[in-house]
Order: structure tokens, then sequence, then C-alpha cells
């Protein structure tokens, strides 16, 4: 269980440093990743948020999923279960969002194909 323990926190630790990567620049908003200027439709002209929901459970401790979004278009969703982001949603040129990240749609299956 001690080892589990570990890996659970050191875990943590990257999740939250990646977090706070994935924020810093999704929320930063205003560019695209190419540096150049992103053009908002009317939906998209509203500030950052942040959202919290409930993800499921494991080993008894419950699991959220925080939702950040920038206005310009960007979502991106994270577990507190490791700082795993689950997805990440951006516009492309044309304005139409993509899912980016590869991630599983319910906490069982972060379990299962836990490596």
């Amino acid at each position: 269980m001690a080892e589990r323990e570990r890996k659970l926190r050191t875990a943590t630790r990257l999740g939250a440093t990646a977090t706070a990567a994935v924020a810093a620049v999704g929320l930063a908003g205003g560019v695209g990743w190419a540096g150049q200027s992103t053009h908002d439709t009317p939906a998209q002209q509203h500030g950052p948020t942040i959202s919290k929901e409930y993800f499921g459970q494991t080993d008894g401790a419950p699991v959220h999923q925080y939702t950040l979004t920038n206005g310009h278009g960007m979502r991106v969703r994270i577990l507190d279960y490791g700082g795993i982001i689950q997805s990440l949603d951006t516009p492309d040129r044309t304005g139409h969002e993509h899912n980016i990240v590869l991630g599983f749609a319910t906490l069982n299956d972060y379990l299962t194909h836990n490596s």
C-alpha cells in the first residue's frame, strides 16, 4: 500500500505541474497555437471559467473533473486523480473544435488501463 501511495503522490505532483502549464497556456487566450491572433465568434467572447464536477470514486476517495475554458474556444478537462488531462478541445483555423488528447470517458477506464 505504501508503494501505491508513493506513486499516487508522485503522479499528483506531476499532474499539478501539467495542470498549471495547461492552464497558463489555455487561459492566456487571444493568441492561437502558432502565435496568430484568434477571431472569436460572439458565443466565444466571454471570459475564462472553471467548473468542478463529480467524476467517480476510487478507494473510497471522490474523483472530480475540472473544466477550464478561456472564452476563445479552448477547453481543458482535468481529473484530480493524478492530474490527468482528460481532454483538450481547441478550435482549428476555421473555428471547428477538436479534442487533441486521447483520454478515457470514465474513471473505470483509467483504473482498468492504468500501467
